[in-house]
């Protein structure tokens, strides 16, 4: 076990001698954090989204509910994302709603099709990473599907405005180990790295010495 250390010592000093491995050390690690930056910063542009839209002009969504289902479902989108410009879709022309999104990443497509029981909802974005959030917005057209549903049934507002509520939640991270095993997991990726970008030069090594 003492020799591999004095190996690895060794190995690590030649390494660190060399400019061509510093350089491709920090760019692996500047790629690594980005990696694990990025899914944070979709996070936080989701729950941005959730809170009530981008704060950027220009967003277009579309509404198509044919058939009606879910009454009041466009002036409810409206006011929860009031940085968005929602507009009634017209039946028929959904082929060229597509091909706007298509050219436009600002521009999305809800549509509420007819179900069996209930109606579903469909949502057309560009991509991914396009402004409208599916999950909201389907969760606001639910909230005014059942209070239709409960509407037809009788209940009174007081009834259907307590069946609009939403629980409010908060989330605390008790584990201190989030940061620690981020570090660690850096600092194996780091080493791994060192060990395939030495070994590579070994082999290359090799080879020239043969040739």
């Amino acid at each position: 076990m003492k020799q591999i250390g004095t190996v690895f010592r060794f190995t690590l000093k030649n390494a660190l001698r060399s400019k061509a491995f510093i350089i491709s050390t920090l760019i692996v690690l500047i790629i690594l954090t980005f990696m694990s930056l990025v899914p944070r910063m979709l996070t936080a542009a989701q729950n941005a989204r959730v809170a009530g839209g981008d704060s950027r002009s220009g967003l277009i969504c579309y509404y198509l509910d044919p058939s009606g289902e879910v009454p009041g479902a466009l002036a409810a989108l409206r006011r929860e994302f009031p940085n968005m410009e929602f507009r009634a879709a017209v039946s028929g022309e959904r082929a060229r709603y597509e091909e706007e999104i298509r050219q436009d990443g600002k521009t999305s497509l809800i549509i509420v099709e007819k179900g069996d029981p209930h109606p579903a909802v469909a949502i057309l974005t560009k991509d991914f990473l396009s402004d409208i959030s599916g999950e909201s917005a389907t969760r606001v057209i639910s909230r005014e599907y059942t209070a239709a549903l409960l509407a037809e049934r009788g209940f009174d507002e007081d009834a259907i405005a307590l069946a609009r509520t939403e629980l409010s939640f908060t989330s605390e991270h008790l584990s201190k180990m989030e940061a620690n095993g981020y570090s660690i997991g850096l600092a194996l990726c780091v080493l791994l790295f060192g060990m395939i970008y030495q070994y590579s030069g070994l082999v290359a090594s090799s080879i020239a010495t043969e040739k």
